[in-house]
């Protein structure tokens, strides 16, 4: 008897746990900015490249702008595949909004941004001043 309790007990907590990560996850994902974008910026002779890894995230999911000497980039990596049957073995994705402010040096032309991505990774060009 004593055996059947504590698998029971298990059980319950492994449910509790995955109930607390659903509801960390939505309400992460309503309220603030949750994913984390992993950043390279170089500088060239002629200008600031930025790399940034988005994976499963589409251009018209991207806003990129300039605000106070910054280059704020951001946008939403919305869940593609929610079930209305069956059941989640595991869910280690991420999903939810996210934002990145990168201060840019006054000898950058942040009217001259060009970008694209290619294989999941957003390529941002900066100009120098001529």
């Amino acid at each position: 008897m004593g055996r059947k309790i504590t698998k029971l007990l298990d059980k319950i907590s492994l449910f509790e746990n995955q109930i607390e990560k659903i509801a960390n996850s939505i309400n992460f994902y309503y309220n603030n900015y949750t994913l984390t974008l992993y950043t390279d910026i170089l500088e060239s002779e002629d200008s600031l490249i930025i790399k940034i890894d988005i994976p499963g995230i589409n251009n018209n999911c991207i806003n990129i702008y300039n605000e106070n000497d910054s280059l704020i980039i951001e946008g939403v990596k919305d869940r593609d595949d929610i079930y209305e049957k069956g059941k989640y073995l595991l869910a280690e994705r991420s999903f939810g909004k996210f934002r990145n402010n990168i201060q840019i040096s006054d000898k950058f032309d942040l009217k001259s941004i060009d970008h694209y991505i290619k294989n999941g990774v957003l390529h941002i060009t900066i100009k120098k001043h001529s």
